[in-house]
């Protein structure tokens, strides 16, 4: 019988500064199928992008997905990588344009066949 493995959720960032850029500590996930990033924001009136971004050659760079926007006063976003086996290791990063705010940001991930 088969064997399915789990990176129990877990917070990566708590209580981001969203009045500057936030970027996550990168997490290894070779050895995981699906990665979901749950990113959950209040302040005021924040506005940015949110990207996930993987290391290349000791230099980060995002990964082609639609453009996430975070704006208003409270949000939240869930984003999952499928084919998270393909990347070492992935971070999220909150580029931001205006706005304060504050931001948190968890992680699950599990491979789904053995």
């Amino acid at each position: 019988m088969g064997r399915k493995s789990i990176l129990e959720p877990y917070s990566i960032v708590s209580a981001g500064d969203m009045s500057a850029n936030v970027t996550s500590p990168d997490t290894s996930v070779k050895n995981l199928d699906q990665i979901t990033y749950e990113i959950v924001w209040s302040g005021i009136s924040p506005v940015g992008e949110i990207e996930v971004q993987t290391q290349v050659k000791d230099v980060w760079q995002a990964i082609a997905l639609p453009t996430i926007s975070v704006s208003g006063s409270s949000g939240n976003h869930l984003i999952t990588i499928n084919s998270a086996s393909h990347f070492h290791k992935l971070r999220v990063a909150y580029i931001r344009t205006s706005g304060t705010g504050s931001m948190t940001i968890n992680i699950i991930g599990a491979v789904l066949g053995a």
